[in-house]
């Protein structure tokens, strides 16, 4: 808030709110907004007034609470879950290219973010959605976690939150098919990075926030995005743009009248997933 000093502060995010005159509220942080966030009641009243809202922390944050959010606010999203890569323009571009791949073989996501840019939570359920809408529900999920070092260095588990988690974490998805996934994820690795690559009989298929290459089983290059954008604008500017720009664009979307609707997200799967993930992490 001391950034801010000329806006009105609030130490109360409920009454906030409830009573601000604004067109948009986003959420930064799940900590002190955090009964907020989770009230379904609360959210349900400021849709119901008009304001649109925003979040880089995921809610509902199981799906035991998804059920009561979705009694109270209806089968519509409420809240945006920002950036989603899911919703990003490269993906449009990605699923237009992905019949040349040819089946899947196995997919590999990489997302990482600086502290301040989202939790390893957030991290990992924008991961389980783009797995779920390119491979579907896995069998079986094995997963890692590495969490920050504490005072005494001493690593710290994973509690039994997802709200909780932070560090870094490695999964494996198993499948029935000839196809896997793999996840490298953490929130605390310096720079934002969200990378994602998937190999089939057709070739390869890359793409990150801002550009996307297929490579056929020869090694020549049959598709890609301009390469201003590959070698230009991602690397410009701070670190932070590649991440602010995707939140921008996405809430931006929620304004425009001629925006395509956001697709639908699979929000129960991609969660027991991301539950499944910290369950095997902490046993």
């Amino acid at each position: 808030a001391g950034a801010f000093p000329d806006a009105q502060h609030s130490t109360d995010p409920r009454q906030a709110l409830t009573t601000a005159d604004a067109d948009v509220a986003l959420f930064l942080t799940a900590g002190g907004a955090r009964e907020a966030l989770d009230d379904a009641a609360v959210l349900a009243a400021i849709s119901e007034r008009g304001m649109k809202l925003a979040t880089i922390e995921p809610t509902p944050a199981s799906t035991m609470d998804l059920a009561r959010f979705e009694k109270a606010l209806g089968p519509h999203e409420a809240v945006r879950v920002v950036p989603a890569l899911t919703r990003a323009t490269v993906f449009t571009h990605a699923l237009d290219l992905l019949a040349q791949v040819g089946p899947v073989r196995t997919l590999s996501v990489s997302t990482r973010c600086a502290r301040g840019q989202g939790t390893l939570f957030a991290r990992l359920f924008d991961a389980m959605d783009l797995v779920v809408s390119l491979l579907g529900e896995p069998d079986s999920i094995d997963a890692s976690v590495c969490g920050p070092i504490v005072p005494g260095r001493v690593h710290l588990a994973p509690g039994d939150s997802l709200r909780d988690l932070r560090g870094d974490l490695t999964a494996n998805l198993r499948y029935a098919g000839a196809c896997a996934a793999a996840l490298s994820l953490s929130d605390n690795a310096g720079r934002w990075f969200r990378g994602v690559t998937l190999v089939g009989h057709g070739g390869c298929l890359r793409f990150d926030d801002n550009s996307y290459e297929l490579i056929d089983p020869s090694g020549k290059t049959v598709d890609s995005s301009a390469s201003r954008d590959r070698r230009g604008r991602r690397n410009a500017g701070p670190a932070h743009d590649v991440a602010a720009a995707a939140c921008a664009q996405q809430i931006g979307a929620m304004f425009d009248p001629h925006a395509a609707p956001a697709p639908p997200r699979q929000t129960a799967t991609v969660l027991a997933m991301a539950e499944a993930a910290l369950l095997s992490a902490r046993t």
